[in-house]
Formats: structure tokens, C-alpha cells, sequence
């Protein structure tokens, strides 16, 4: 499904995507160039620096091609760097982060003329210095051929995924084709999240050994989103990817169940738990959440107020030890005024693991409940 090898042409493409990283991006060019594969092309897009990014960038000469635009987000640089690319295999390289040697090679031995549509890989943590920290950025990865999960559970189901960010990827070029360029506008941020949220749809997927290394230094662009932000993004990703999946699938004749897809999205049941909080309590009220910390619910969530069960100074505590310990929290809930308790999916085990408390909690009010959340008054009905 949705193959198309390339012609061999055996080279490698890294694309260096900047802005306003003048320490690190010379850096990230000497891992680019220093990659014992001949067959490898650099280039190196500046989405309009203000600092002296291009100045270090113009200093390598024609060891690179260089890309000065207007600034206008991450992926309309990989969009520009893309279109300039030739290479069958393309590796897009963040400038704070580093490849390791061997890394194009690595590439292309995993995706050469081949029909896998991405290879990833686990990255170790670097500092700002570049010391290693001893971390590795997400140590399991997704692998295999996958497409059967996206076409039954959506390209963005948790088979899927995880992938590692934008650094620790290398894509085939016959699948960057079909689904570039990248949305501008809905990926000024986070454009990786638009590839490897698709690559599992068109082909398989290599995990290989660590091949780059992942810079945090306390100004990475991502920073700390609220769960209002990354909410709305994901719902914005989501209604992309999916339709990009379905409309490949669809040419390709293979059944799938859009609307299935959208019962089943992590983020799209989040959202959908924040919206029964919001119609159920009333503004300025209070609920006590079991989620066991998945969702990462703000406090303050459109005006209710959102403390953790158990609490402990603010944060989940953990799963209780026993059905005991369970009852003494939600004693503790009623006792403290709270007027409601949330159960959301990522805790529906709780009612088979604590049968005491879900018995205390349905001899309460039951206020809504569907697939995704049931909320209940604290007070006995």
C-alpha cells in the first residue's frame, strides 16, 4: 500500500530549520557535514533570525546551501528546504540538536529505494553545553508496519505512536511527497507532529539506535504548554491528519471508520471530558478529577476549579493501595465541600480495582456519564 520506491539516486538530504539560535546552529552544521557518507547534501533554512544566526550560517560557504526567508514559523522553513532538497532519504535536523556519526548512513541503509516510510530513533539528552545529561528522550518508540492500526484506530492511535521529536527522524522521500508541504499556518509549531502523525499510514516504520542527540537548554521552543493550548492544537492536528489519512486510504479502496477514529482519539476524549466539566459544573465551582494524572488538567479550567484524586499538595498521588485508602479520599472530597468527583477513562479500571468505591460513588447523584467521563455530586443521593 501507498509504495513508490525511489530511483536510487543514493543520496541523503539533511535540512537544517533555525531561528535565533546563533550558539547552537554551527554546531548542528559540523554534525551535518562531518557524516562519513559522501552522498549527503546540506542544507540549512534561517526563518528570518534576528540575532547572528545567518552570519554563522554564511560562514560555512558552499560546504551548504543557505536559505534566508522572512520569518513565518517551523514549517514554512522545512516547507523551503524541502522544496531545495534531492535526496531520497531526508533527515530534518532541529539547529539546537546534534546527528551522530553514522547517522546518514543509517538512513539510508533503513529507508534506501526501500518501501519503509520513516526510521526513528531514541536520542540522548544533551545540555546546553553539550554534556550529556544520562537522559534519553523517549526511550520506546512505535515500529513495525503499523497501517493496520491506523486504518482500524486512526493514524494518531496510541499503537501508532510514540514517535520522537522533528531530530530523531528520517523519512523516505516518496512519503514526504505525498503529504508535504506542511500546513503553514496550523504548524507555525510543532511541524513533526504533521509527519509522524501520517508516516505510520503509508508504509512501515524502523526503530534504529540513537543517531542524534536532543539539546535541552531551558529556551527550546516548546517549552510548557497549558492543557488549553495543547488541546486545541491537537484537535487542529487531528481533523488535518486524519483527513489526509482517509483521503490515502480511500484512494487505496481500504475500508476505515472516520467516526470511529474520532471515539477513540486520545486528545479528541480529552476534550471531550473537559466539555462535560464545563457544562456539569457550574462556573466556579469545584471537582475533584480521577484521571490519574493523564489528561494534565489545568486548575483553573474554564472557570472550575480542578483539584487532583488523590491530592497530594496539588498533584496526583498515585493510585490508592487499597479500596480502604480510596474510600478515606473520597470521604476526604466530601468532607472538604467539594460539590463534585469526575471519573475519567484513563481510571475506569478503578471501578473493577476498588469495588467499594464505586459503589459509594454510584449511591451518589450520577450528573453525566458517557465512554469518556462520569461525573457524580459528592453528596449521597
Amino acid at each position: 500500500m501507498m509504495i513508490t520506491p525511489g530511483t536510487r539516486s543514493g543520496l541523503v538530504s539533511i535540512v537544517i530549520s533555525s531561528f535565533n539560535y546563533e550558539r547552537f546552529v554551527g554546531t548542528a552544521i559540523r554534525s551535518a557535514l562531518e557524516q562519513d557518507r559522501q552522498a549527503t547534501e546540506l542544507i540549512v533554512v534561517d526563518d528570518g533570525s534576528t540575532d547572528r544566526s545567518q552570519r554563522v550560517i554564511a560562514e560555512f560557504g558552499d560546504r551548504l546551501t543557505a536559505i534566508f526567508k522572512t520569518n513565518a514559523g517551523q514549517a514554512s522553513a522545512l516547507n523551503a528546504g524541502f522544496q531545495r532538497s534531492r535526496g531520497e532519504v531526508v533527515i530534518f535536523l532541529d539547529s539546537d540538536d546534534l546527528l551522530m556519526p553514522g547517522a546518514a548512513a543509517a538512513a539510508w541503509r533503513a529507508l534506501g529505494g526501500g518501501e519503509t516510510a520513516k526510521a526513528h530513533w531514541s536520542m540522548p539528552v544533551i545540555d546546553a553545553q553539550g554534556r550529556r545529561t544520562g537522559a534519553i528522550q523517549d526511550p520506546e518508540l512505535a515500529h513495525g508496519d503499523l497501517r493496520r492500526y491506523a486504518i482500524e484506530q486512526g493514524p494518531l492511535s496510541e499503537m501508532t505512536m510514540p514517535s520522537p521529536p522533528m531530530s530523531g527522524n528520517a523519512f523516505a522521500r516518496w512519503f514526504l511527497e505525498r503529504v508535504m508541504p506542511i500546513p503553514e499556518q496550523a504548524y507555525v509549531t510543532r511541524p513533526d507532529e504533521y509527519l509522524f502523525g501520517l508516516a505510520p499510514s503509508f508504509g512501515p516504520i524502523v526503530r534504529l539506535p540513537p543517531q542524534s542527540l536532543y539539546r535541552i537548554h531551558g529556551t527550546n521552543a516548546h517549552g510548557e504548554q497549558s492543557f488549553e493550548w495543547l488541546l486545541s492544537f491537537q484537535e487542529r492536528h487531528h481533523a488535518i491528519v486524519t483527513a489526509v489519512a482517509a483521503q490515502a486510504f480511500r484512494r487505496e479502496r481500504l475500508a476505515h471508520d472516520e467516526q470511529a477514529w474520532a471515539r477513540s482519539s486520545w486528545w479528541l476524549r480529552a476534550g471531550r471530558v473537559a466539555r462535560a466539566i464545563e457544562q456539569t459544573v457550574p462556573a466556579g465551582g469545584q471537582v475533584a478529577l480521577i484521571d490519574q494524572g493523564a489528561l494534565g488538567v489545568d486548575a483553573d479550567l474554564r472557570g472550575r476549579l480542578v483539584t487532583p484524586f488523590p491530592d497530594a499538595d496539588g498533584q496526583f498521588a498515585g493510585a490508592p493501595a487499597d479500596d480502604r485508602a480510596a474510600l478515606r479520599e473520597l470521604n476526604r472530597v466530601t468532607a472538604s465541600g467539594d460539590a463534585h468527583i469526575a471519573l475519567a477513562w484513563p481510571a475506569f479500571w478503578w471501578l473493577e480495582e476498588y469495588p467499594r468505591l464505586a459503589t459509594a460513588l454510584r449511591s451518589r447523584r450520577v450528573l453525566a456519564q458517557d465512554q469518556d467521563v462520569m461525573i457524580f455530586a459528592t453528596a449521597e443521593a
